[in-house]
């Protein structure tokens, strides 16, 4: 069922990150802490997983989980030094990763991990001393057991407000500053375009259509570079595994799965080796790096499409389904194992779920409509005469009718009819109501000519150079 729109608008949140900086022997006080609320937070995952009680029950779990932190840290040594509000905040984390996994079975259950893969000290509520401004323009962060951080605030950092939570984060060895602040209702604005429709893809990202009959091709992310790096940096880190295996500083161990099975894991004897924890933190911090420029891409496209357009339609894409492994059994092996592996991995490069998300809760904010639709026959229906046909798709680029000879790029067409879908779902009649193409602009008929599309070059809805990586 189509999402509707809430009546009023809800309160909205932003997170501002910065870059962090400290004194280097605050780098490896860090560096230290890391791994100590890294065992804290798989001794609360062990205590939850053998905690007795109905799972519904979850702020009195949380209660006494507090009430151990509280013990912890009036006894333990280790943790005496830092903020109880640091402690708690890990308990909460796991809190809501409990909560999360009983209302969704497939979203897992909270397991424990390796103390160093623990990256993240979040305080929420943070008091007015917590956060203050140096006469040079800087602002400190002030955390007990935690090394002074400060970054270079910007125009976006509210000055009257305090955050709702602080979040410091480390890459490798780079920090992370996140404040995430409550925002005030957005004002809601008139969309410049009724409806659009938005086509995912691998030769392009997104085909976005409007109900104007223009169009614009958000061009794809290009992973070869990163692919590259990454692969050179994993083997140096290879070659550090094995000379810890040959060394005996390193093992390999047996770890049973929720599945049944069991699964061989490397397990170093002790802190791993300094090359490794070198090309472990340049890993870490080329993954950011990426991942930083890939979410401020993904929030320039969503941004746009939401303020300029009504009704948003996007496909109901299950990218789990179209990810499948094409391998098969001994028996029956897979055909095209290869091309099928690529094409999955294009997929997931495309970060249609995050583009999606995005839409979705931006639709929220501004007031507009969002539906996602059954993508079947997107791609197959004729928009001129409605002739569905899976000849009517040519090649991956190209659409020709087998009845009425239109032509016109297949992504346009599955822009076009995700966008009548939705518009026919907007009105109440349903995700599956049969599309009204002669309400649509009507295209040539002439044999071999195109379509309307086809006969005027693509006005761009947006600018090129706010869509450039």
């Amino acid at each position: 069922m189509p999402k509707q729109r809430k009546s009023q608008n809800p309160t909205r949140t932003a997170t501002m990150q910065y870059r962090g900086y400290t004194s280097r022997e605050g780098y490896d006080d860090v560096a230290d802490a890391m791994p100590l609320f890294g065992e804290l937070q798989n001794a609360l995952v062990m205590q939850r997983r053998y905690m007795a009680g109905d799972h519904r029950h979850g702020k009195e779990k949380l209660r006494h989980q507090n009430a151990s932190i509280t013990d912890l840290h009036r006894h333990d040594a280790r943790f005496t030094p830092f903020a109880r509000r640091l402690l708690e905040s890990v308990a909460k984390r796991i809190n809501t990763a409990w909560k999360r996994a009983y209302a969704d079975p497939d979203a897992g259950y909270p397991d424990t991990h390796s103390p160093y893969n623990f990256r993240t000290l979040e305080i929420s509520e943070p008091a007015v001393q917590h956060l203050k401004t140096t006469s040079d323009g800087r602002t400190e962060i002030h955390i007990k057991g935690l090394p002074t951080i400060w970054f270079h605030p910007d125009h976006r950092m509210p000055n009257d407000q305090q955050p709702r939570s602080i979040a410091i984060t480390k890459h490798g060895r780079k920090l992370t500053v996140s404040l995430t602040y409550n925002l005030l209702p957005m004002q809601y604005s008139p969309p410049k375009y009724a409806s659009c429709g938005s086509d995912c893809g691998v030769a392009h990202r997104l085909t976005v259509v409007n109900d104007q009959q223009q169009y614009y091709e958000v061009p794809p992310v290009d992973n070869r570079e990163h692919r590259k790096e990454v692969r050179r940096i994993k083997r140096g880190m290879q070659r550090c595994r094995d000379a810890a295996l040959r060394d005996e500083r390193a093992r390999w161990t047996n770890q049973k799965r929720r599945d049944g099975y069991t699964k061989r894991r490397f397990r170093w004897r002790g802190i791993p080796s300094r090359k490794y924890r070198t090309l472990r933190d340049q890993l870490r911090n080329v993954e950011h790096k990426r991942s930083v420029r890939l979410r401020n891409h993904d929030h320039r496209i969503t941004s746009a499409i939401v303020r300029n357009h009504g009704i948003i339609a996007v496909e109901d894409l299950k990218v789990k389904n179209l990810t499948k492994s094409n391998s098969g059994t001994v028996e029956e092996p897979g055909k095209n194992v290869s091309q099928k592996r690529s094409l999955n991995r294009e997929i997931l490069a495309q970060r249609w779920s995050n583009l999606r998300r995005q839409l979705e809760y931006k639709c929220t904010w501004q007031g507009r409509y969002f539906v996602a639709v059954p993508a079947q026959y997107t791609s197959q229906t004729c928009i001129n005469c409605g002739h569905v046909a899976k000849g009517n798709r040519v090649s991956r680029d190209n659409f020709r009718c087998q009845n009425c000879r239109w032509r016109c790029k297949a992504d346009v067409v599955g822009g076009e009819n995700i966008r009548c879908r939705g518009v026919a779902a907007a009105a109440g009649a349903g995700d599956l109501a049969p599309v009204n193409h002669r309400s649509l602009r009507a295209p040539s008929r002439q044999r071999g000519t195109g379509a309307a599309y086809a006969a005027q070059l693509p006005l761009l809805l947006f600018t090129k150079t706010s869509y450039s990586h």
